[in-house]
């Protein structure tokens, strides 16, 4: 009868039973195990697999619904070999075989290696064993159920641990579970499958050493997993060994013999059973071989770094070798063409370099020395004492002084001298150059070039001098015409005077005109004198502000009404030493230039302040000394002037006004004054901006002030007298005028026109010379000469000196000492007959 073949149908049909067969079988199963949690409809609302501190169970309680989850797809196949949850394949293994039995094992392998060496071998293997598959299973169960919170990786660990017949698990308080170094789990296993198995095979025999190692390996390596923290296990207590329960520690391996050594020290109380040996453990072998091997894995890691870094280094330097050597070699080429043309350059620049040795004292030279001196270098000594016999001898200590200077504390030298060349001329050259110190920063060496500057030295001179006769050539030119000026009044009104003998009141206007030019040219002369800081000054302590307040009502009607003038500044005195008079033109010859600045009106300011000039500012001005100053700002709104006028202001006869309108010399008296009297003056100025004039006088203590002589004036009449007097005056007609003036005063007058004929009138005379009146500068013999040779034969006479030239010129050269009775020319009758009755008064004071 032929075979019959199945259809498609009876396989379906097949197929269908052996699936009902298995629902049937897992329902049966079910029902002879009523205690079976995955059988159940869903999760408890309680935990039921693990105990947790209260605060630890909400994340638990979540943990369970995971596990729940994953276990309920849970299919038994045993036709195809296959136990499957949730699409992994799983293999059931009996306890014993990976426990006890496994030690039986390997201790009957390693009986001549003796009960620790085997033991240390079952260990090692079961643990890495466990741990491996710890953290395998933690992260497929963390896939396949889309856990990504490291807190929800480590809670499902411990339910899993149940589910899959490891342990049930007890954590407890004192846990602290953090994703750090501080990571610290301690937890009971009541249940564990090995201790179990260990006390079954065994009858209850009791061991010597914790057997629970497979429990410590699966767990650190799911919370490994978990945290992503390297973690070990070591079980403390052990169900085998005769301990209440099998206890364990959690942590990192650095810190896990830290925490068991203060778990055993916390309970120095308990009492061990007498067979168990120590109460504190020793930490099983293949957690320091752990341990040991994670330090070797690092060393190994940092070992290998350190080699490649090194190589990399060792190559980088060859590169850099290759690339140093092919540079030096191409900087020599490049040093060797430069040194050339700096050869050539220098010397085409009349530039010779050097090099000092200072310790050795030699000096290396360049071939400039050659071209431009004349002296070959192979005949040149090497040593300083050749340069120094090149320098003039003038300039030899002050060149070697300014060096020294130099050496102590400055990077740079400047130096300029005349050194010697081979034909014995003399040629002015600059020296300059870098000091270069050692790190204590002694002086080692000079490096500096010589540069031949006679010809720009040449230059310069002559430009001086060019300058110097265009300057005076525009002061003899400005001079020349306003003394032709009043010279021509002079000249026509005398001529008019002769004229008009015979008619008084003509000849008396005539004779005014002719006071008034004299007059002017005075006053051009004192202009002159204060210009170039030659006058003599009769300073007293004022009130520079008070001085201002006066002038007030006359510069309202020299400025005009539509000029407004505002008086600024605290009625604080601003005291100053000066001469009051030349501090009244200054005032008055800035505002006239205020006022022709101001053609369409304006106003002027006058403010007086005190202000303290600081060293950090005196710093940046050269001339200027630190310390309190009284200040005069005059400020006006007229029309400014451009940096190239302003550059000039100062200048004697320099004006921008018409011609006919000033001469030229209102700003440099202003200026002469202001020098003369100790003081700074400063000019700031636009076009279109107006003009402010700053005046800085050193300020005094008020306690020097002293109240002003108010003595009333005298008459020339009033002034009169009958001593003799020795007048003595090269100028005839100076001495003439002079002999009229004292005689109508009163005086006997004896008259000389110079010193040796003073001499022979001093020897006739007959009464005792009280005053000498004598020109200072004169021919044979000077006043000074005059007056010592008088003295020693008229002990108590006095001697009043008269010159054109200015005090302080007089003085510097040498013919009058500071001190002296002087009056400058021209001068008034009143003012000669008040000064010989002020020394005549004085010297019969001193007699009484």
């Amino acid at each position: 009868m032929p075979s019959r073949i199945p259809s498609r149908d009876t396989e379906k049909t097949k197929a269908e039973l052996l699936r009902e067969i298995q629902r049937l079988r897992k329902s049966l199963d079910a029902a002879k195990t009523p205690k079976s949690l995955v059988a159940s409809a869903g999760p408890p609302d309680t935990l039921k697999t693990i105990s947790v501190p209260e605060p630890f169970v909400p994340i638990f309680l979540n943990a369970q619904q995971y596990v729940y989850r994953y276990f309920a797809s849970k299919i038994e196949d045993p036709e195809h070999s296959t136990i499957s949850i949730s699409g992994e394949r799983y293999i059931l293994v009996r306890a014993a075989s990976m426990s006890v039995e496994f030690f039986e094992l390997v201790r009957s392998l390693y009986k001549d290696k003796g009960e620790e060496e085997a033991r240390a071998v079952a260990n090692n293997l079961l643990f890495d064993l466990a741990h491996a598959i710890g953290k395998a299973d933690a992260k497929t169960f963390h896939t396949r159920l889309g856990v990504t919170d490291p807190i929800e990786k480590l809670s499902t660990g411990p339910i899993h641990f149940s589910f899959a017949g490891w342990a049930f698990v007890k954590i407890f308080p004192e846990s602290n579970p953090s994703p750090d170094e501080n990571y610290y789990l301690i937890f009971d296993h009541p249940f564990s499958f090995e201790s179990d198995a260990w006390l079954k095979q065994t009858r209850g025999a009791r061991t010597n050493f914790p057997v629970c190692v497979m429990n410590a390996g699966y767990s650190s390596g799911w919370c490994e997993e978990s945290f992503g923290l390297p973690l070990v296990s070591v079980e403390i207590e052990c169900l085998a060994r005769g301990d209440a329960q099998c206890r364990f520690i959690m942590a990192p391996p650095t810190r896990v013999e830290e925490h068991i050594a203060r778990y055993f020290q916390a309970r120095k109380g308990v009492t061990p059973h007498a067979h168990l040996g120590p109460a504190l453990p020793v930490i099983p072998e293949f957690f320091q071989r752990k341990r040991m091997e994670e330090e070797l894995r690092r060393s190994h890691e940092q070992l290998e770094q350190r080699v490649a870094e090194r190589t990399e280094e060792v190559v980088r330097a060859n590169q850099q070798l290759r690339e140093e050597i092919a540079g030096r070699i191409e900087a020599q080429a490049a040093l060797q063409r430069a040194n050339e043309r700096f050869e050539v350059a220098s010397t085409a620049a009349d530039t010779v370099i050097y090099e000092t040795d200072l310790g050795e004292q030699r000096i290396t030279w360049t071939r400039g020395l050659s071209e431009i001196f004349g002296y070959p270098l192979n005949e040149i000594p090497p040593g300083r004492a050749w340069w120094k016999s090149c320098i003039h001898p003038d300039d030899l200590a002050r060149t070697e002084s300014e060096l020294a200077e130099s050496l102590k504390d400055k990077p740079d030298f400047f130096l300029e001298y005349r050194f010697r060349a081979r034909n014995g001329r003399y040629m002015q050259i600059w020296d300059k150059g870098r000091v270069v110190r050692d790190e204590s920063g002694r002086p080692q060496r000079l490096i500096g070039a010589i540069v031949d500057i006679s010809e720009r030295k040449r230059l310069e001179d002559e430009l001086r001098q060019a300058q110097k006769m265009e300057a005076i050539g525009r002061l003899a030119g400005g001079v020349a015409h306003d003394f032709n000026n009043l010279l021509t009044v002079i000249h026509g009104y005398s001529e008019m005077l002769m004229r008009d003998i015979g008619k008084p009141e003509r000849a008396a206007q005539h004779i005014d005109e002719i006071k008034k030019g004299a007059d002017r040219a005075a006053a051009l002369t004192r202009q002159l004198l204060a210009f170039s800081r030659r006058q003599v000054l009769a300073p007293e302590v004022m009130d520079l502000h008070a001085v201002v307040t006066n002038m007030a009502a006359m510069l309202h009607r020299l400025l005009g009404e539509d000029i407004e003038l505002k008086i600024a500044g605290s009625p604080q005195p601003r005291l100053v030493r000066a001469d009051r008079g030349q501090m009244e033109q200054v005032i008055m010859n800035l505002a006239v230039n205020a006022r022709d600045a101001m053609p369409k009106g304006g106003a002027l300011t006058l403010e007086t302040s005190v202000v303290n000039l600081d060293e950090d500012y005196a710093a940046g001005i050269v001339t200027v000394v630190p310390g309190s100053y009284a200040m005069l700002t005059v400020r006006d709104t007229g029309v400014g002037m451009a940096e190239e006028v302003r550059a000039h202001i100062f200048e004697p006869f320099f004006t921008t006004k018409e011609a006919g309108r000033g001469t030229g010399l209102g700003l440099a008296t202003v200026y002469g004054i202001v020098k003369q009297s100790g003081g700074y003056i400063w000019v700031s100025s636009k076009p279109g901006q107006g003009t402010t004039f700053t005046i800085h006088l050193p300020e005094v203590a008020e306690e020097h002030a002293k109240p002003g002589n108010t003595a009333a004036r005298e008459t020339p009449a009033a002034i009169a007298g009958r001593e003799t007097i020795l007048l003595v005056e090269d100028e005839a007609p100076v001495r003439r005028l002079v002999f009229q003036i004292l005689c109508e005063a009163g005086y006997t007058v004896r008259q000389a026109g110079h010193g040796r004929e003073a001499l022979e009138i001093a020897s006739d005379s007959a009464e005792p010379i009280r005053l000498l009146i004598t020109d200072v500068v004169m021919p044979h013999m000077n006043g000074r000469e005059l007056a010592d040779e008088l003295a020693r034969r008229f002990p108590q006479m006095k001697v009043l000196f008269i010159s054109g030239y200015p005090g302080n010129a007089v003085e510097e050269r040498g013919i009058l000492e500071p001190g002296s009775h002087f009056l400058q020319k021209p001068f008034s009758s009143e003012t000669l007959l008040r000064r010989v009755q002020e020394i005549l008064h004085a010297s019969r004071a001193a007699q009484v």
